[in-house]
């Protein structure tokens, strides 16, 4: 289901951490929820390589290659790459990750951010900062949003259960339910399961002390979160967490972090009002109205989804504005304003 109906696109390489070589062509079930780096992939209709696996040789026949930053190994590439510079490409970095993740001075960082073409940034607030660390141009893009991918679980508001969903994993954050538990209605999170692979039972027991209790992190939610309106499920596919995610009436999401937080734009693409924080960096253009300043506002998350679930014309005023300003985010719009910029 490919948004784009262009053909003749630049040549195009996404790098990034997650495993695997492959063209968009052969994921199109996961080119209508993707909205990580990878969602570069579709909207420019190229192929994906992960770090580790990717040789200079391989960046010849391309004319863009769109290259998250991360701090580790992958930075080490981002290096090795471009001291060569034996490429013809363009090299269009994306900064992944917090933006607290960067404060440490760096020398690599600033050399990498110095050599590439442009510098993507992922959350608005973050862009003067990394913009002061480098002589390149750095600018808000984001990360292109499947929209009509998304758009398709979403539920009338009239259907949408009595419920609320936690978007953080309560063992991660506890923000969300401290002012969910307020509101009133039932709560809704998800959790990891760990897998029984060796990898996961070394994982669980360095995290847990436990090797084979894949439930560990749900009986820990359970455990101290008490409130007994709280239902937590175990992730598992991104289509079938929409299915189930899409029903919900509410949801909270006071993310403290300075990095893309796409639970807004998916609430926006679902016409979901959110209660979220500023930090997102696009929680104010989507949801002027129910953003917080800061993720740590409990009192403030509280009074506004009290309002939301109370008076159904502001809720349909926050739905139906989000669903609006959630098209700036698109794939074609994104891809549209790299174009312009790369002078393709």
């Amino acid at each position: 289901m490919n948004e784009l109906a262009s053909t003749s696109l630049p040549s195009t390489l996404v790098l990034g951490g997650n495993v695997g070589k492959w063209n968009y062509k052969e994921k199109p079930e996961f080119e209508v929820v993707c909205n990580g780096v990878e969602a570069y992939v579709f909207a420019f209709q190229g192929d994906y390589c992960c770090w580790n696996s990717v040789e200079e040789k391989e960046l010849q026949g391309y004319e863009i290659v769109f290259a998250n930053l991360n701090q580790g190994k992958e930075l080490e590439v981002h290096k090795k790459f471009l001291e060569s510079r034996n490429f013809g490409a363009k090299w269009v970095i994306i900064i992944e990750g917090d933006a607290y993740d960067y404060l440490e001075a760096d020398e690599n960082i600033r050399f990498v951010l110095n050599n590439a073409d442009l510098v993507i940034v992922i959350n608005k607030l973050t862009e003067s900062y990394f913009q002061a660390q480098t002589t390149k141009e750095c600018l808000y893009i984001g990360i292109p949003y499947p929209l009509k991918g998304i758009q398709q679980y979403e539920v009338p508001i009239a259907e949408r259960l009595e419920h609320i969903l936690l978007c953080s994993d309560a063992n991660k954050r506890n923000t969300d339910y401290l002012a969910g538990a307020q509101m009133g209605l039932p709560l809704f999170c998800y959790t990891e399961a760990y897998s029984r692979n060796f990898r996961g039972i070394k994982r669980n027991f360095i995290d847990n002390g436990v090797f084979f209790d894949k439930h560990i992190l749900k009986k820990k939610i359970q455990a101290f979160y008490t409130s007994p309106s709280i239902t937590v499920e175990q992730t598992v596919s991104l289509q079938q967490i929409f299915q189930k995610i899409s029903q919900k009436k509410l949801w909270v999401n006071l993310d403290t972090r300075y990095t893309w937080g796409r639970y807004v734009l998916d609430a926006a693409s679902l016409g979901i009002p959110i209660v979220t924080s500023k930090s997102t960096g696009h929680a104010s253009t989507l949801f002027p109205q129910t953003t917080l300043q800061n993720g740590f506002d409990i009192s403030g998350a509280v009074a506004i989804g009290k309002k939301l679930l109370s008076d159904s014309v502001f809720y349909e005023e926050v739905s139906l504005y989000a669903k609006e300003q959630i098209r700036q985010y698109g794939l074609e719009t994104i891809r549209s304003k790299i174009l312009t910029l790369l002078g393709k």
